[in-house]
């Protein structure tokens, strides 16, 4: 296995019975699936301890170990690839490290890592999420995932996608649907979310490079999305952020 990087996460505070939790969305848990031309996608989580005590991570997800005392854990699991939420005691955060990354195997054995980014409670917003300068790009696929923060089915968020003019090559509302994920003690176990799988294909107006703005139309709404593209022949893929 390659050596993985680190990634230190801040984490949503959640007062549960007067003791407080930190949530971090994993957009992806950790999973192994089959993609396209014979290629497959693994997905594991990177998790530390850099304290002198156990550790418990709260989530519905595989990724929901014991840390143990100044260890290291790579979880990889087959299960879905849903989103999930994970919970860790506020007092812990400065102990825990986190890491998610898909290692990408093509149909002739070529490997390559790459990175998922993960949500922080900064990077949900009741306004609107920009995308800016996306690739539409031949040869490639875009897939994009929008979520919520607070776990609500049925909530609507308009999407507008721009390329050469002020006029939208694409306005047209969605609705995020949360998976049957359980809540943990009470907190949501995941996001509501949606995934349009292949932007080029789904409107195909689409060319050269562009920006999106998401937009929840849901009162209340907190939401975060990320774009990836994805090379139709090596399989691997880069990913868009706000």
């Amino acid at each position: 296995m390659k050596t993985l990087p680190f990634i230190l996460l801040s984490f949503l505070a959640v007062p549960i019975l007067g003791q407080s939790f930190e949530r971090v969305l994993l957009p992806i848990q950790p999973s192994a699936i089959s993609g396209a031309a014979g290629s497959t996608w693994t997905t594991l989580v990177v998790e530390r301890n850099n304290s002198d005590h156990a550790i418990e991570l709260q989530c519905f997800a595989p990724a929901c170990a014991s840390l143990q005392a100044g260890a290291a854990t790579i979880v990889q699991a087959h299960a879905a690839p849903d989103p999930a939420f994970i919970y860790v005691s506020s007092g812990e955060l400065a102990n825990v490290q986190l890491g998610l990354r898909t290692i990408a195997t093509a149909s002739d054995g070529k490997e390559a890592m790459m990175e998922i980014p993960v949500a922080r409670e900064s990077d949900f917003t009741a306004g609107v999420v920009h995308l800016q300068f996306v690739p539409f790009d031949e040869g490639f696929r875009q897939t994009l995932r929008i979520f919520d923060l607070d776990g609500v089915d049925g909530s609507v968020v308009r999407l507008r996608i721009f390329t050469s003019s002020i006029t939208p090559i694409v306005d047209t509302e969605l609705v995020l649907h949360r998976p049957s994920t359980p809540d943990v003690n009470g907190r949501p176990g995941a996001p509501a979310m949606v995934m349009l799988g292949n932007l080029r294909s789904t409107y195909p107006g689409l060319t050269g490079q562009g920006y999106i703005d998401i937009e929840p139309v849901t009162p209340g709404l907190r939401i975060w999305a990320f774009m990836t593209q994805t090379n139709n022949v090596t399989q691997q893929f880069s990913h868009f952020e706000p």
